[in-house]
């Protein structure tokens, strides 16, 4: 089902992005920490660091042990990803 609120629509493609940032390479780490973390439009509308993504799934903001910002998919969809890899 289409996303018909377009702020919401325009939040869920640029969590889009940064999922397939994450597969692709780190040369944009610096753009897509201050997408997560300082990018008022994006940023704040993560609750206790999750933030829905398709259906009533959910990704998850998170920092790794050497302090990167990250995102993760959740399990169904992170399954599907690697299969299609």
């Amino acid at each position: 089902m289409a996303e018909t609120n377009e702020r919401r629509a325009l939040r869920k493609a640029l969590l889009a992005l940064l999922v397939l940032h994450d597969e692709c390479c780190d040369a944009l780490e610096s753009f897509h920490e201050f997408l997560l973390l300082d990018f008022e439009p994006l940023a704040r509308h993560f609750r206790q660091n999750k933030h829905a993504f398709i259906g009533t799934q959910c990704v998850v903001r998170e920092r790794t042990e050497d302090g990167r910002a990250i995102i993760l998919l959740p399990e169904p969809l992170a399954r599907v990803a690697v299969e299609n890899g």
